[in-house]
C-alpha cells in the first residue's frame, strides 16, 4: 500500500508513538474532583492514574499508581514531608514550591527504589479530597 510517505518516517513515528514521548508535554485534565481519584502526566511520566485509597496515620496516605508505561503499585505508603524544590502535584495538578507540605513515596528498606519515588502530592489537596480512614 502506497502512502506517499517514506518508510523510515512512518517507522519513527510509530515508535515516537509508542514511546509515549508526545503525550509527556502537555499534562492531562484532573478527573473526579472528589473521589480521590485523577489522571496525571508528568515529567517523566506518561499518564498515570493516582487514587488516594485511605488516611494510614495522621503523617501516611495510602495510595494507588496506575501508570501503564512504568508501574503499578495497589496499596503505596506516602509519607508527608517538606517539598525540597518546586514541582506539579500529582493529584490536583497544582504548582508545589520549596517549604510547601507534601506527600511523597516512601521507600522502604530491603525493597527497590519506587519508579515514582520523585513525584509529589500536595497535603492541601490530601484534605480537599474524600478519602476513608484506614
Amino acid at each position: 500500500m502506497e502512502s506517499g510517505v517514506p518508510d523510515c518516517s512512518i517507522w519513527s513515528h510509530l515508535v515516537d508513538m509508542l514511546d509515549g514521548s508526545h503525550r509527556r508535554a502537555s499534562p492531562v485534565a484532573s478527573r473526579g474532583r472528589d473521589d480521590g481519584q485523577r489522571t496525571h502526566a508528568g515529567a517523566g511520566s506518561s499518564v498515570a492514574k493516582v487514587r488516594i485509597l485511605g488516611r494510614q496515620s495522621e503523617s501516611t496516605i495510602c495510595v494507588s499508581w496506575l501508570d501503564p508505561t512504568a508501574c503499578h503499585y495497589g496499596d503505596q505508603i506516602w509519607k508527608i514531608g517538606i517539598a525540597r524544590s518546586a514541582g506539579v502535584c500529582a493529584l490536583s495538578h497544582s504548582a508545589i514550591y520549596a517549604g510547601d507540605l507534601v506527600y511523597r513515596p516512601s521507600r522502604i528498606r530491603l525493597q527497590s527504589k519506587p519508579v515514582n519515588l520523585n513525584f509529589m502530592i500536595l497535603a492541601a489537596a490530601v484534605e480537599d479530597t474524600r478519602i476513608p480512614d484506614a
